[in-house]
């Protein structure tokens, strides 16, 4: 059976609510947020969290297969129901409050009623575990997120399914976030690569290199679908980015790595627990933290807010579940844009382009926004004048390349054919690098065998264009006829 919330949390969230009803004593109110609810159950790590301050209730989802209802005016456990199997990873309400849908690792989707929580269908037809769930904008429809990013969405009440649209097929999603009402999803993967889809049709909205080689470990996009923050696997810093427009702010040296994101509904605010147990409240206006809150025991596994933002609930440490009241939580001013994001073509410094014959280095090839064909939906090739300007100013010159001979082809004794990585075999966490970090290198007559852990360097003339096999599946971005292939390691 489940542990109720202390007594003395109880009185004060009873006291907080009470205050929050007059004007006048509100204004005594202490500065800062507020704690309203701690809560530990027996059994069973909390995993995530919803808040409906329409309906007055707080839901929670446990990895023994629990649903928790509370209620935000007082604390009370006011339902409680199995649902999934092997936990439930995602919970959102309807925008009244009068139903929640969850989801987890059983691929399916189910939806409540909340007075009194009783499931009233199922929703299948996922093929991954699934990640993040939402309700549509009006309630008529439920959308849901894999682990790899694919998206699905049913029509309610017919559970009719609208859209099934697969993940990435290169580079998996490291982590991704669904904005409220499931309109904008936001995903980025390992390399650096931040991506950006309307939740109803799932198509493209944008496309971003983040940092080169970066694998971005948390991603949270806001209430509208226009900002997304992001950090780095095992970095103290935390970046916010706004679509299309640039880095709007760097919370920078935190302490220890972010575990989770959540921005504070439609305010400049975002919440961001660190592995060390401390939560920061961070202005998005320029990336200063304005208050700090001590966790028990360890780091929140998944934030939510409110949709006013004034919420903030906490799933985790551990068992518990936490819900403050952040309303005296305050940014300064309105919002500042920083420089553009480099989702258009990039530009390469002058000084980094080497005279014809020198050493270039093979970070440059790499494309702000790059998509397979299997991913844009596309079947013509992208030719040489799609290329940023200044990688089509490399077309047709001679360089010399420094990498790893990965995937050589072999007749005999003699290597035709190799892909000349940036990144030594076993990196990318197992992972195939993707097209634009490794060049096809036809490789001169009397080539004989080259291992993979040792680099060389190649020289010849630089191509560059897709080609697109039979099969639809795109076999090279760069080329090279080598005129001399050298080991240069060993």
């Amino acid at each position: 059976m489940a542990v109720q919330p202390s007594s003395l949390v109880l009185v004060s969230a009873l006291f907080v609510l009470a205050c929050t009803g007059n004007d006048d004593l509100s204004r005594d109110r202490p500065e800062g947020p507020i704690k309203l609810l701690e809560y530990e159950a027996e059994r069973g790590q909390a995993l995530c969290v919803a808040i409906s301050e329409s309906a007055g209730r707080l839901a929670a989802g446990f990895s023994n297969d629990r649903v928790r209802l509370f209620s935000t005016e007082d604390g009370a456990l006011v339902g409680e129901a199995r649902g999934h199997r092997r936990g439930v990873t995602c919970l959102a309400f309807a925008p009244d409050g009068s139903q929640l849908v969850s989801a987890g690792p059983d691929r399916t989707v189910r939806v409540w009623a909340t007075e009194p929580l009783s499931e009233q269908q199922v929703l299948e037809g996922a093929h991954e575990p699934l990640a993040r769930v939402a309700f549509g904008p009006e309630g008529g429809s439920v959308l849901a997120v894999t682990v790899g990013g694919a998206i699905y969405s049913w029509s309610l009440p017919s559970g009719e399914p609208l859209l099934s649209k697969p993940g990435p097929v290169q580079r998996g999603v490291s982590n991704l976030d669904l904005s409220r009402h499931g309109s904008v999803l936001a995903w980025a993967s390992d390399g650096g690569r931040l991506r950006t889809w309307d939740g109803k049709s799932g198509a493209k909205l944008g496309g971003y290199r983040i940092q080169d080689g970066l694998l971005v470990g948390t991603v949270a996009v806001d209430s509208t679908g226009k900002m997304v923050a992001t950090n780095e696997v095992g970095s103290d810093r935390v970046e916010v980015w706004r679509m299309g427009k640039g880095l709007v702010c760097s919370a920078q040296d935190l302490g220890s790595p972010t575990r989770s994101l959540v921005f504070l509904g439609s305010r400049p605010l975002l919440a961001a627990s660190s592995l060390a147990g401390v939560l920061h409240l961070i202005d998005v206006n320029d990336g200063a933290v304005l208050t700090q809150l001590d966790l028990p025991m360890g780091s929140v596994l998944r934030l939510q807010s409110s949709a006013s933002g004034n919420l903030l609930a906490a799933a985790g440490p551990g068992r518990r579940i936490l819900l403050w009241d952040v309303t005296r939580a305050v940014p300064a001013q309105e919002l500042k844009r920083g420089q553009p994001l480099d989702s258009n073509p990039s530009v390469i410094p002058r000084a980094a382009v080497p005279d014809e014959g020198g050493l270039l280095d093979m970070s440059l090839l790499a494309l702000p926004d790059y998509d397979p064909p299997e991913l844009r939906g596309a079947p013509k090739p992208l030719l040489v004048d799609q290329f940023p300007a200044d990688l089509r100013s490399l077309a047709g010159h001679s360089f010399r390349l420094r990498g790893f001979p990965l995937a050589a082809s072999v007749e005999g004794e003699s290597v035709q054919t190799f892909l000349l990585s940036r990144f030594p075999p076993g990196c990318c966490f197992g992972s195939v690098p993707v097209m634009d970090e490794w060049v096809e290198v036809e490789a001169p007559p009397g080539t004989t065998s080259l291992i993979p852990d040792l680099r060389v360097e190649v020289q010849g003339v630089l191509e560059m264009g897709e080609i697109i096999g039979p099969t639809g599946f795109a076999l090279s971005l760069y080329r090279m006829q080598a005129v001399s292939v050298d080991v240069i390691d060993g």
